[in-house]
């Protein structure tokens, strides 16, 4: 560690990074979730219907 003097920042970087990555999911998953009666009105079908926007992304 002390060969190499921005580490320390690096290692805080990685930590900021993997935090927003987790909100980000969180807040995708809440944005689904919420629109899921939309677009069963939309479509006009159940649940099991629309679930298939909940799928995970690659």
């Amino acid at each position: 560690m002390r060969e190499y003097p921005n580490a320390g920042w690096l290692s805080g970087g990685a930590v900021i990074t993997v935090r927003f990555g987790a909100f980000m999911g969180q807040l995708d998953a809440s944005i689904d979730t919420l629109t899921f009666p939309s677009l069963q009105r939309e479509f006009g079908t159940p649940l099991v219907g629309v679930q298939w926007s909940r799928c995970p992304r690659t």
